[in-house]
């Protein structure tokens, strides 16, 4: 068994952090409140799994690498930000950890260099904390890292040293969200090779003196950088906590003590400003924005479709009094009233970005309404799921002057779709279609519409990183094109991930943030602010889905912020848009048939300096041949989350390392990330654990939760949740089923068996 992704379920405007312990036997308490002296009642082979801290986001893996896991328990504790008072609703903070019992190609580890020993005194403005020693095993290939200090700490940088030469892993401010971040080059390490850090602090301000130690009141210095190895002979977790080789740091490169920029987003994020629903948030909820007048005459219907054209007005295509009901169409997909025509009333509405309605049209036109485009020369494209067609319509000539598709016949041949969703062009002309409810397929066409590629088939299979294949759909709902990087990104709705290819369907990669919850709905690009938006959107088999907007970064696959109104939450989610200019983000509704929109605070994000992707499968692509595979290989999806979650081991690390006499203690295994029960886990009084068994096959996912209404953890129960696209029962609607309407540093981690609430 291998864990390939741990996913934080906690804000921190609640949670300060939380430590995910494994125990050979977790202690067993009697009370409401498990109090935090003693978690394992053997202290000292008590290992800390996972821990997240500063809104860190979550982790994936690189293809074919996984932490090697064994028996044994889990116990999760939270540190609240906050007493909770017995009038605040249940908390569900929690971890969700995704594992495959597929044997991985390389084993994924973690490097500890730390230092315990250095004073700085008070009002002392530069003061480095430096270590350094030789590596000495198999050769591993660092993917990530990590810093953490406390107050003082303004920059932590790492190197490997090799035949007087010198390489960056990595540099952080540990002031950012406590994450894992990418390497940005190719880097192996080998034996005999030299590694470094050092970490820089600044107590200008502080009138006393600080020691190294676990509290809020002392330092820190640990430089965490994670690896892939070998998966026979590699260690699975080293660490060097001395400076053996001090003249080397006369020779560092220069740079190495010089504090990053700011970065106004991650250090808002870091402190926890940076959530849906927050004042300080970067995307803000613009409250009454719309303003219909009675002499429009607009009743909106259930809103499938929106866009923004080149002035900033936004299109909206709705259903006007029809309704996509469980008798819309036959076991064939066949519309069953054709007999009583196209919607008569108008089904698109163009308003100004001050909500006022401009113009409105598109009567005795269509049958059942769904994806809206508007391309660079204000051209209108429509589907219909219905008339199973794609159309182009100058607004100048309010006609169709390209359509595609055989009208009111289903089909999956090239001449035909079957209930296409959406569809995006090119500045060349170009575009793509998303033929999803039947098909799911993703298809180009020339300008002319005449077919250049194709490509997509059925989600059947499932790959140890719990998702499906590559390029495989389990009902393509929305595509948006990144054309300045070459880029097409796919919706995959019920596979709840976004899938990025080439402009010729070439597979480049995927994300999946935990917050689309098993479900993505719309996607849309704007290269004016280089973020990706995305909506997920009801789920009929699981109601409490919290419904979201989300910021990416696409590059990196990274969440910056999610998004909702103020006062109310979204029920119906489906389509996104942005403006022009980036500075406003539009979403639709189809079960109140509502608009929203939020303005984009665009300093904010172009102040973030996105953390750049780090190539990692091609570093482990490139480094096969120094690797023996395995017989059996794992066949995870490469991924694009390239910053992995919080994995701080800090004060557990910082007491246990002064136990380091010998005695019979497996140090290494309590440091990694790396013990899960391979049986169901009973996580007493601790953890709830949710295994998702999706129809596809995809399970991966234990789930933990807090009730903090008890202030104690509940063993939850296991159930299988239906995913995916049931012809059956899911064709009645759009949505499936119609009836679906100051941070403190607190002591973060203390030794093993000691810890404090």
């Amino acid at each position: 068994m291998f864990i390939v992704n741990f996913e934080p379920l906690a804000r921190a405007s609640i949670a300060h952090h939380l430590l995910l312990y494994k125990c050979d036997e977790p202690v067993v308490a009697e009370t409401n409140v498990w109090e935090c002296a003693v978690i394992c009642k053997k202290p000292r082979y008590a290992s800390v799994l996972y821990a997240w801290g500063k809104n860190a986001p979550p982790v994936q893996l690189p293809k074919d690498v996984g932490f090697e896991i064994d028996s044994g328990y889990f116990v999760l504790q939270i540190h609240y930000l906050h007493a909770i008072p017995d009038t605040q609703p249940s908390d569900h903070s929690g971890v969700r950890i995704t594992i495959t019992p597929q044997r991985q190609k390389y084993k994924a580890g973690i490097f500890l260099l730390y230092s315990n020993s250095q004073l700085i005194p008070a009002h002392a403005p530069k003061v480095h904390a430096d270590v350094s020693c030789p590596y000495t095993g198999a050769d591993i290939h660092p993917f990530a890292f990590r810093v953490h200090a406390h107050t003082l700490g303004r920059v932590i940088s790492g190197y490997v040293s090799h035949n007087n030469t010198w390489q960056l892993i990595g540099k952080g401010n540990p002031a950012w969200p406590q994450a894992f971040y990418p390497v940005e080059k190719n880097i192996t390490v080998k034996n005999d090779d030299v590694l470094v850090a050092r970490c820089t602090f600044d107590a200008t301000n502080r009138d006393i003196d600080t020691n190294m130690g676990a509290t809020h009141t002392d330092e820190m210095c640990n430089f965490y950088m994670m690896y892939y190895t070998d998966v026979d002979h590699g260690q699975a977790f080293g660490m060097c906590g001395i400076n053996q080789y001090p003249y080397l740091f006369r020779e560092l490169p220069p740079g190495n003590d010089v504090p990053l920029p700011p970065n106004p987003l991650l250090e808002s994020k870091a402190a926890g400003h940076m959530e849906q629903g927050n004042d300080d948030a970067a995307i803000t909820e613009v409250e009454g924005w719309m303003k219909m007048q009675p002499t429009d005459n607009l009743v909106l219907g259930q809103i499938s479709g929106i866009a923004t054209d080149s002035k900033g007005n936004l299109h909206v295509f709705h259903r006007a009094d029809r309704v996509w009901g469980s008798l819309t169409f036959d076991a064939d997909d066949r519309y069953n009233d054709i007999k009583g025509g196209p919607i008569k009333a108008n089904t698109l509405a163009v308003f100004g970005e001050a909500g006022q309605v401009i113009k409105q049209w598109g009567g005795n036109m269509f049958y059942m309404p769904h994806g809206l485009h508007v391309d660079k020369d204000d051209n209108v494209w429509l589907t219909d799921v219905a008339m199973h067609q794609v159309f182009r319509i100058s607004l100048d000539k309010s006609r169709s002057d390209l359509i595609l598709g055989e009208k009111l016949v289903p089909g999956t041949d090239d001449a035909h779709f079957c209930k296409p969703t959406d569809i995006a062009v090119l500045s060349t002309g170009e575009f793509f279609v998303t033929d999803g409810y039947c098909n799911a397929r993703v298809m180009k066409f020339s300008k002319d519409g005449k077919l250049l590629h194709k490509w997509g088939s059925h989600s059947n299979s499932v790959t140890a990183s719990g998702f499906p294949p590559p390029s495989t759909f389990d009902l393509p709902h929305s595509l948006t094109t990144l054309e300045d990087k070459g880029l097409v990104c796919v919706a995959d709705r019920q596979n709840g991930r976004i899938q990025c290819f080439d402009l010729d369907g070439k597979f480049i990669h995927e994300m999946h943030p935990g917050g689309f919850a098993g479900n993505v709905y719309g996607v849309q690009y704007r290269q004016a602010n280089g973020l990706l938006f995305a909506v997920n959107g009801p789920d009929s088999y699981e109601d409490s889905i919290l419904q979201l907007g989300f910021a990416l970064d696409p590059s990196s696959g990274m969440l910056l912020e999610t998004f909702r109104p103020h006062s109310v939450n979204f029920t119906k989610l489906h389509s996104v848009a942005v403006s022009p200019s980036g500075d406003a983000v539009y979403v639709s509704e189809t079960g109140p048939n509502k608009l929203w929109k939020f303005a984009v605070a665009e300093d904010r994000f172009l102040a973030h300096k996105s953390v750049k992707k780090a190539d990692v499968d091609n570093n482990v692509e490139k480094t096969k041949s120094k690797i023996t595979p395995v017989k059996k290989a794992g066949t995870s999806i490469g991924l694009v989350h390239p910053v992995a979650v919080d994995n701080d081991l800090d004060n557990k690390v910082e007491k246990q390392i002064e136990k380091e006499t010998g005695e019979d203690f497996d140090f290494g295994a309590s440091m990694v990330i790396a013990a899960l029960l391979v049986i169901p886990v009973l996580v007493m009084v601790a953890i709830t654990i949710v295994m998702r068994l999706r129809k596809r096959g995809r399970m991966s996912y234990l789930e933990a939760r807090g009730d903090a209404t008890n202030r104690r953890f509940n063993i939850g129960k296991f159930f299988n949740r239906h995913k995916g696209f049931d012809r059956l029962n899911t064709e009645d609607s759009d949505h499936e089923l119609e009836h679906l309407e100051s941070d403190s540093e607190v002591d973060e981690f203390t030794a093993t068996g000691t810890q404090r609430a």
